[in-house]
């Protein structure tokens, strides 16, 4: 006959805990709660109390009726031995501990109840031991393994004991976290998280899944760290983490409010996590299909610091040569250059389109149009540049050869192309590519994008191209400016290599498809920079014997040349005057039989040589003509007759041309010439009265 007490203790306490337990505190316990708690810790007072049930016997005194909690078996008496059957001091203790079942905790109740047994088994063993006086071996073996048989039993009870209550605590634990997400508690699911990652057992695979969801939204740091909690069980376990959590952590970082410094951070730790948790074969799928997506959201945030440490990732991406698996993602990428203005300062866009294109991947036009105005002005990085009109070139042509259409979807505009051939003068391949663009959509080369060529290809030292160019601006109807050959000349100046090398080409070339008059008047006014008056006088000579034209720029140039090589000198004899008066009239009557009328510019450079030779009358009258043709005049000339003047003491000379400011329409005479002249004036009068 089994008899089982099913009066439920008076003394239990709302929770099944402590009330100082943190963990459990937090939440009021309802009365099917409370129901639950009572009955759990009724299921642990039977395992307690389970292990007893072979030792006791049946009490039929009222003394003993408190006995009636263990499971007593009346069969098993009548086989005890008689040394079982005395009740000794431990026993009585027992017996003691039973008796205030009803008024202590259960918790103490059965730990009470656990030593007192305890003891009680001992002592027992020990007497037995004493008072073992069989002879038969046999019958002593029977003894022994009787003695192991049942401490193998205990220890079974014991962890199994151990097992239970550890399930009941994990269930508790998952109930109570399930019932803070569902009230939005997120203190509270956080601190049951950190405290999950430190016991040995405590959120199930399953809740963790759900907490770290539920954190991904506000709390992504938090839920990182349980994210990388959950890897390592599952790391011990032999399985990977689901990718789905790991998309929910990454998207978290996007709408996430900590500060820039700290989600810096935790965008590199992220990074890192990824790439050294999946670097083994089988697992670098993860990598292939997170860093786009974790990229993406670093470069779709509003921060710039955020930003640029996505830089590191593309680079890290392109280097490892990732597979395209979403094409979508890469694009969103491109499309945030044009947000910031300074794309290749933050992500290397260039690198990435080329990927992308690549790989055969067609970007939308405006997401490719928008990066392009994103490098602008395009002088600080023309590699980047060059990247990504090579990108658009191999786009177009694709385009063009699979519809056989017009080349309009990623055709751009003369104004950009432009731009990019000003801002690119010092790289020759990208002015060649851009001159490859104006060709394939059908534009017309620009007179500023001819002068960018030419200064281009002078830069690097490849001259024949140079004069290709300048032949080709003449062909299309353009005229090199004084300043394009002026500045061109220069270059060729700086190695008197350069210069015979391309008048050997320019005058010994049968084809003539690089002779022009532009060219040789670069090659003349090179050899004038020089000082080198024979060589320059030379190549004016080939003009005749080449068949070609001159113009002002030729004359100017050849009078340039002249006065470089007369300036430096310090005091020229009347011989050396005359003869270079000499060389001047034979510029002259040359300029009048090729019927080339006198510029502006020849003006000036005739009035410097004629100061340098202390000729200033012969400038004044050179100045007057001008103004009676109403040829325009430079300041700079009357500036430079009227300290000519000051310099020989004539006043009033000075005074007479700086007063022809105004007839030769330079507005009104400066400040400075005038007080000049009324100080020598002075200086003047103050020499005669002593």
């Amino acid at each position: 006959m089994r008899r089982v007490i099913t009066k439920r203790p008076h003394n239990l306490r709302r929770g099944a805990y402590p009330s100082n337990d943190r963990r459990f505190s937090a939440f009021p316990a309802t009365s099917s709660s409370r129901s639950s708690v009572i009955s759990s810790a009724a299921d642990r007072g039977s395992i307690y109390l389970r292990r007893f049930s072979t030792r006791m016997h049946t009490v039929s005194s009222p003394s003993n009726a408190m006995l009636s909690p263990f499971l007593v078996d009346d069969r098993k008496a009548s086989i005890k031995s008689k040394h079982d059957i005395e009740v000794d001091e431990a026993f009585m203790k027992l017996l003691k501990a039973m008796s205030v079942l009803k008024s202590s905790p259960v918790e103490t109740q059965m730990l009470n109840l656990c030593d007192a047994y305890d003891e009680s088994q001992s002592s027992n063993n020990n007497k037995a031991k004493q008072n073992n006086t069989v002879s038969n071996p046999e019958e002593k073996n029977i003894v022994w393994d009787k003695e192991e048989t049942l401490g193998s039993h205990e220890n079974s009870n014991v962890e199994s004991r151990a097992a239970a209550f550890e399930k009941k605590r994990n269930r508790s634990i998952n109930q109570q976290v399930q019932e803070a997400m569902f009230s939005k508690r997120t203190k509270i699911v956080i601190d049951i998280l950190n405290e999950s990652m430190i016991l040995p057992q405590g959120l199930n695979d399953n809740m963790l899944t759900r907490t770290i969801h539920y954190l991904s939204y506000n709390h992504v740091r938090e839920s990182f760290e349980g994210l990388k909690y959950l890897v390592q069980r599952c790391k011990d376990q032999g399985k990977l983490v689901s990718l789905d959590i790991y998309r929910r952590v990454v998207e978290g970082m996007g709408h996430s409010k900590i500060k820039p410094y700290d989600l810096r951070d935790l965008g590199n730790e992220i990074y890192l996590h990824i790439r050294d948790s999946f670097s083994d074969r089988n697992a670098v799928i993860y990598q292939h299909i997170l860093l786009p997506a974790l990229v993406c959201q670093m470069a779709m945030h509003r921060d710039l610091r955020i930003n640029q440490c996505a830089k590191p990732i593309v680079e890290y991406m392109i280097a490892e040569e990732f597979p395209l698996l979403d094409p979508e993602l890469y694009e969103i990428i491109l499309k945030q250059a044009n947000l910031h203005k300074v794309g290749h300062l933050y992500l290397p866009f260039h690198e990435l389109l080329t990927e992308l294109v690549s790989r055969g991947y067609k970007p939308q036009p405006s997401t490719v149009h928008n990066l392009l105005q994103s490098y602008y002005p395009y002088v600080q990085n023309p590699d980047s540049t060059y990247a990504i009109l090579s990108a658009i070139k191999t786009l177009a042509m694709d385009s063009a050869s699979e519809t056989n259409t017009s080349l309009s979807e990623y055709k751009i505009d003369i104004g950009t192309l432009e731009s990019i051939s000003m801002a690119s003068k010092r790289c020759a391949e990208l002015h060649t590519l851009v001159w490859d663009l104006v060709e394939l959509f059908n534009y017309q080369p620009t007179e500023c994008m001819f002068e960018d060529v030419v200064l281009s290809f002078g830069r690097i030292n490849q001259d024949e191209c140079a004069s290709k160019a300048l032949l080709d601006m003449e062909n299309n109807g353009y005229v090199p400016s004084y300043a394009l050959m002026r500045q061109y000349a220069l270059q060729l100046s700086s190695y008197h290599k350069k210069l015979v090398h391309l008048q050997h080409l320019l005058s010994f070339n049968k084809d003539g498809q690089y002779l022009s008059t532009s060219a040789m008047n670069c090659l003349l006014l090179g050899f004038g920079m020089r000082k080198d008056l024979d060589s320059a006088f030379e190549v004016f000579e080939d003009f005749t014997r080449l068949d070609l034209t001159y113009d002002d720029n030729t004359f100017t140039f050849l009078m340039e040349s002249l006065w470089l090589s007369v300036k430096d000198q310090a005091a020229p004899d009347d011989d050396d005057i005359d003869d270079v008066l000499a060389i001047v009239e034979t510029i002259i009557g040359s300029m009048q039989l090729a019927g080339v009328e006198s510029g502006s510019r020849f003006m000036y450079e005739h009035m410097k040589l004629l100061c340098v030779l202390k000729r200033f009358d012969d400038a004044k009258m050179i100045l007057d003509k001008a103004i009676t043709n109403r040829i325009p005049v430079k300041a700079g000339s009357i500036i430079m007759i009227s300290t000519g003047y000051l310099d020989r003491g004539d006043v009033e000379s000075a005074r007479e041309v700086a007063n022809l400011y105004a007839a030769a329409g330079c507005g009104a005479t400066p400040s400075f010439l005038l007080n000049r002249i009324r100080n020598s004036a002075k200086m003047l009068e103050r020499k005669q009265g002593e």
